[in-house]
């Protein structure tokens, strides 16, 4: 009676680690991606001249980055040369290869101007499965729509093999939040439904079932 209760227990709290290890998985998504982090992006050719945009929603109050991005089928020196990544542009690694991204930008809410700029004014990078050239950044404020215009002033064909994407993304920092804590969840749930299994076969008394039978056997060798 004590084993079967003791077996039972086991049972029971399996079932509670595993589902509550599930729900941490089914919540991992929905936290990762509650918000779009990246309203826009879209292919852009970089000759001199204007290139306007479709309108975009931000969905989330935060600062918004407009970058440059491409993807990872030039040289990696080539690439940081060419966007302007490379501290040291007079090195002889850059020779031939002056950064070509100089634009100004506009962004606009109904019309009127709301934020301004130019990629001089900005140096920042960043590298995932593109790579990319921040070339400014605005306030963004929940459910509004804005357009982003831009006046390329050098041109910046050389980059047109590395097929490039104009993009604005939710600045890292507000979004890094929400994904750590998606990877926690997903992470968490897998552990918990890990421990929640163990315990159920735990209880399942299989292995107290295996070692009663190898007993009966014994004994009927003995007899005979």
């Amino acid at each position: 009676m004590g084993r079967k209760m003791a077996r039972d227990v086991f049972k029971s709290k399996g079932v509670w680690w595993l589902v509550s290890g599930l729900l941490c998985i089914a919540l991992a998504y929905p936290v990762g991606n509650r918000y779009n982090w990246e309203p826009l992006r879209q292919s852009v050719v970089l000759a001199p001249g204007p290139v306007e945009t479709s309108q975009f929603n931000t969905d989330k109050d935060g600062y918004y980055e407009i970058a440059i991005d491409v993807d990872k089928s030039m040289d990696q020196e080539q690439t940081a040369c060419l966007l302007g990544m490379n501290p040291s542009e007079d090195s002889q690694s850059c020779q031939g290869m002056a950064d070509v991204v100089d634009m100004a930008w506009i962004v606009t809410r109904s019309g009127e101007k709301v934020a301004e700029g130019n990629s001089a004014d900005s140096r920042e990078v960043y590298t995932a499965d593109r790579v990319g050239r921040v070339i400014g950044e605005f306030w963004g404020t929940r459910g509004t729509r804005y357009a982003l215009a831009l006046n390329i002033k050098k041109d910046a064909k050389a980059l047109a093999s590395a097929d490039p994407r104009l993009v604005v993304k939710m600045n890292d920092v507000d979004s890094k939040d929400y994904a750590i804590t998606s990877q926690i969840l997903f992470f968490g749930g897998i552990s918990f439904g890990f421990v929640g299994v163990v315990l159920m076969l735990n209880g399942s008394g299989k292995r107290e079932t295996k070692i009663s039978d190898e007993k009966l056997l014994s004994k009927k060798a003995q007899k005979v």
